[in-house]
């Protein structure tokens, strides 16, 4: 047959924590394979996993999201380390279809508490505070 043509792919990306942060094909509870039409897959790996020296080294903004909890049954508490202690926090919520949930402002000391009105299925949180942007997938049980 054709190359290809009975392949499939399902693509993962997770923390070393095994917090899952994006899923190609998400069906609520876990990564689906796509089935692909033909052709071959080739990965190029442009990267290394070495630690990186050098002589001018600048200090990077700090910006870190973490969680207890995920997958979580009732509520998350997501925290934000941020250098910035002035600029308000934006977290913007959004559902499995990327359809928008919500969006709070809070004071950059404050935890965001999420998922009392939400059902089961995978949530993304994206954080914003000046020009810093994160994001995290969160998953309700």
């Amino acid at each position: 047959g054709e190359p290809g043509d009975q392949d499939s792919i399902g693509i993962n990306l997770t923390n070393n924590s095994g917090t899952l942060l994006y899923s190609s094909n998400w069906n609520g509870t876990s990564t689906d394979e796509l089935i692909l039409s033909g052709g071959n897959i080739v990965i190029h790996s442009g990267f290394s996993s070495l630690p990186t020296s050098s002589a001018n080294q600048v200090d990077s903004p700090v910006f870190n999201l973490s969680t207890e909890e995920n997958p979580f049954d009732f509520k998350a508490i997501i925290e934000l380390e941020s250098d910035d202690k002035s600029a308000m926090v934006t977290y913007t919520v959004y559902d499995g279809t990327n359809k928008l949930i919500f969006t709070q402002v809070l004071p950059p000391d404050a935890n965001f508490t999420f998922g009392e009105n939400v059902r089961s299925g995978m949530y993304l949180v994206v954080v914003q505070q000046g020009g810093k942007v994160g994001q995290i997938r969160m998953i309700k049980e």
